[in-house]
């Protein structure tokens, strides 16, 4: 069992920077094309989005120290206090994947996160909550929202955005009812580099993205279930206007999560809340 320790306020400089990251990144494409670092910003997802209307190319990062309109997934805030965490937003432009593999891309960068953990602080076990939200011990460190943007019938672009508690402490993380808020540092009981942990991620996500369109889909889902710790477990989704209840089965080719209720349909979830 992982002890939640106090996070010490002076932690060691951590600068987010092309010097400190890039280098660190094993990428040909990823963040190599163009990268913004953002003292302060609204939103790196809404500034990446202008980026992409303006041609920015596939690989372009937008990182920023803090967010004062951080985005989560169905309208809810992220949290982003200054300097404690990182906050980015990752424009790609998978040329060559098909339209119906587009939500694969949220699995791909839950994947990518759970592994840069594991190579940054081995040990915290981290695994993923359906669809996009990292927790360790049922705390949650991390989230990931992807948006796309069409052009007529086909992808423009795909924005991921990833916020990650990395050394904020306890008295800066906000309440949540369910599946409380912690990070990286109060887990680890030690502040962690952001700027490795950040490098890590990318190297991770342009590895499986190549996989993917490689053909890899199988295995992506495979190392999803694998770090959801999904299979077999009985599941409440809370959707607007119903309950599901039913127990997992799998993950389909176009990322919704497979579920056998009572009656034993399997039905398919696209969206919502489980637990």
């Amino acid at each position: 069992m992982t002890l939640s320790m106090p996070v010490q306020k002076t932690n060691p400089p951590d600068p987010l920077t092309a010097e400190t990251v890039l280098p660190l990144a094993a990428t040909t494409m990823l963040g190599k094309s163009l990268y913004q670092l953002l003292p302060l910003t609204g939103s790196t997802n809404a500034d990446a989005h202008r980026l992409g209307e303006n041609g920015a190319p596939h690989g372009t990062l937008v990182v920023a120290e803090t967010q004062t309109q951080g985005k989560g997934r169905q309208g809810r805030d992220w949290i982003s206090p200054t300097g404690q965490g990182i906050y980015a937003t990752l424009l790609l432009r998978p040329a060559g994947l098909a339209v119906e593999d587009i939500p694969l891309l949220t699995l791909l960068a839950a994947v990518a996160a759970v592994e840069a953990i594991d190579l940054t602080c081995p040990g915290l076990s981290p695994s993923i909550k359906w669809p996009n939200d990292i927790l360790i011990q049922q705390r949650k460190v991390a989230g990931i929202l992807s948006e796309a943007a069409y052009a007529g019938s086909t992808v423009d672009f795909v924005l991921i955005g990833i916020g990650i508690n990395v050394n904020t402490p306890t008295e800066a993380l906000p309440v949540r009812p369910l599946y409380p808020a912690t990070s990286l540092a109060v887990e680890a009981g030690h502040p962690l580099s952001r700027h490795v942990l950040l490098a890590h991620w990318l190297t991770r996500m342009e590895d499986w993205l190549q996989k993917l369109m490689d053909g890899g889909h199988a295995s992506l889902r495979e190392q999803w279930m694998r770090y959801a710790r999904m299979a077999g477990r009985h599941v409440t989704v809370q959707q607007l206007s119903e309950t599901i209840q039913g127990t997992v089965t799998g993950i389909a080719n176009d990322g919704a999560l497979l579920l056998d209720a009572a009656d034993g349909q399997t039905t398919r979830i696209l969206s919502g809340d489980v637990c």
